[in-house]
């Protein structure tokens, strides 16, 4: 496989090779607002499979979604009205929150009834998602393995397994916060490079 220069100006010119992978049933190393990820159509369970399986991932470990924007949201999640001020305040940006799976998602993406959703900062993410749908997107790293911000780190890691698509400018290089939403008092899953009290606002951050 190759490896793709994205011009964040024009991040539509790379959408052609990107969903010629998809449509072959094979993920794609994409850069996000933080890390690298590797993400495929959460609608293509082969895809979603060959994640696991290149990442060595255990199964149970669901991966998370993202999206172009919070209008998406409601395509994978049961969103209660508390919920969306604090969604609104935080996306796009590198927070991964957990909500209410709607029914009928891949079970790859669903773990006891919830799912993980964010909407990178990149601007990637909108034309992707307007065409592939919502993507399950997880780090590029192999399972335990380091994670990466350099294309040609990975390229060398993968030895040419996956399409790649280059934009190290782009990388904070640290994983998103995850925030648990589903009840009204939020839990803290991993903090991410962020103030968890501003986060969470006054209400919850105490």
């Amino acid at each position: 496989m190759t490896v793709i220069h994205l011009d964040r100006r024009e991040p539509g010119l790379v959408l052609e090779d990107i969903m010629a992978e998809f449509e072959n049933g094979r993920p794609v190393i994409l850069p996000t607002d933080t890390l690298y990820g590797i993400g495929a159509p959460i609608s293509d369970h082969s895809a979603l499979r060959r994640i696991f399986e290149l990442k060595s991932r255990p199964l149970e470990l669901t991966l998370p979604i993202a999206l172009g924007n919070l209008k998406m949201v409601d395509e994978t999640a049961l969103v209660r009205s508390w919920q969306r001020s604090t969604l609104g305040e935080n996306l796009p940006g590198p927070v991964t929150f957990i909500l209410e799976a709607r029914e009928n998602l891949d079970p790859l993406v669903v773990r006891n009834g919830t799912i993980a959703v964010r909407v990178p900062g990149h601007p990637l993410f909108i034309p992707l998602t307007t065409l592939a749908g919502p993507i399950a997107l997880t780090s590029a790293n192999r399972h335990g393995g380091s994670e990466f911000l350099n294309a040609s780190e990975i390229d060398r890691e993968w030895a040419g397994e996956l399409l790649i698509i280059e934009d190290d400018t782009a990388l904070a290089g640290k994983a998103s916060a995850v925030l648990d939403i589903t009840r009204e008092l939020p839990t803290v899953l991993r903090e991410g490079n962020l103030n968890m009290d501003e986060l969470m606002g006054e209400k919850h951050g105490g």
